[in-house]
């Protein structure tokens, strides 16, 4: 049982996935097999990416550095 599944189970709310949705197999998989109702994207253009078959960004962990907050979000979106 996955920790998405778990979470569905004891607390009986719908479960938002998130995390290596890179693969459309993988989300797919996660959809249909009841490990969450939804999935969270890092990319707003994740399904045109996909349907064109451009590469997914990775998540940056240095997004959230020092702690995460829009404004620091920010300030790596600029640097990038």
């Amino acid at each position: 049982m996955t920790i998405t599944q778990l979470a569905h189970k004891v607390a009986q709310v719908p479960v938002i996935a998130n995390g290596g949705m890179h693969k459309p197999a993988l989300t797919a998989e996660i959809l249909e097999g009841g490990h969450g109702d939804l999935i969270a994207l890092a990319n707003p253009d994740w399904p045109r990416r996909l349907a064109e078959g451009q590469p997914i960004e990775s998540f940056d962990h240095q997004m959230l550095e020092p702690m995460a907050t829009i404004e620091n979000a920010l300030c790596w979106l600029a640097r990038k």
